[in-house]
């Protein structure tokens, strides 16, 4: 993800709880969702500083960028404060393994 891309935002933040650092989000942009770990988390308040991966080739799949991507991100654009991700090609790539509930969600913001 880059500057250029924009927060999608719920109405209302979820019910996410207490996030901690190294964990993994979903957020949405106005392009695409993004698999994103959780840097400074805030407590209670509205925003959380995060890592974006970048999209790879098919729904869910993911790597890590070369640098961080860290921004600040709305709780209210966090779509799921709990993937189930898996490694594949020995760790280089990612895959969310609850892509399509997440693409779901994603499409009815």
């Amino acid at each position: 993800m880059d500057s250029l891309h924009s927060l999608k935002l719920s109405e209302k933040a979820p019910e996410l709880g207490d996030l901690q650092p190294g964990q993994m989000l979903a957020v949405a942009c106005e392009d695409a969702w993004y698999p994103a770990l959780v840097e400074t988390p805030s407590a209670g308040g509205q925003n959380v500083t995060v890592s974006f991966a970048q999209l790879g080739k098919g729904l869910g799949a993911f790597r890590w960028p070369d640098g961080k991507d860290v921004h600040p991100v709305s709780r209210r654009s966090i779509l799921d404060a709990d993937l189930e991700i898996e490694p594949r090609a020995g760790g280089r790539l990612w895959v969310v393994k609850n892509a399509k509930n997440i693409q779901e969600k994603f499409k009815n913001m």
